[in-house]
Formats: C-alpha cells, structure tokens, sequence
C-alpha cells in the first residue's frame, strides 16, 4: 500500500514539473511578437491622429525616433505613420545580441 502511494506521489510530482516547464517555455502566440512596436506607436501618438509628429517624437523620453525621425519620413510630410516605420526598420534592422562590432 505505501508503496502504491509513493508511486503515485512521484507520479504527481513528475506531471507538475513536466506541465511546469511547458508553461514557462511556451512562445508568444502569433501576433504578440510585434506588440512591442505597436505600443510605441501608440504611447508616441498623444493626440491619437494615428501619426507622430516632429513635436511627439521629441516628447518620447526614449529611443531614437526623434534623431532618425528625417530618415523616417520617406514622403517628407512632417508625419510618421506606421508603414514609414515598418519600412525604416526594414531596411535598418536592429543588430543581433551578440553581433556588436567592439571598440578598440
């Protein structure tokens, strides 16, 4: 009897650390990836008109956008709207971790 219970006891125990692990190391589901980006878009974009201006990529307290905002606006009106953005990172993919070229 005791042995049947202890059976079923690691038994519980290994299908607890198995589900676990599953959890943890679970992906993203699809479309969660690219939240992160559209999140920026949205916190940049204060007065909701669906673009940033000039003025709202000043106002971000992090990031580049500002800096590379010229680069950005490939029709030069003055806005980023969010296929300019796509298309920046496209052509200016961030380095990989790991892929920095080191000082020296």
């Amino acid at each position: 009897m005791k042995n049947t219970i202890l059976k079923a006891g690691i038994l519980a125990c290994a299908i607890f650390a198995v589900t676990l692990t599953n959890a943890q190391t679970e992906k993203a589901p699809r479309g969660e990836k690219g939240k992160k980006k559209g999140q920026m878009m949205a916190k940049a974009d204060t007065n909701k008109d669906k673009k940033i201006s000039l003025a709202e990529a000043q106002a971000m307290e992090r990031g580049k956008l500002a800096e590379n905002f010229s680069a950005i606006d490939a029709n030069s009106d003055g806005f980023l709207v969010k296929e300019e953005l796509k298309a920046y990172r496209k052509a200016n993919p961030k380095p990989e971790k790991g892929t920095r070229k080191k000082r020296g």
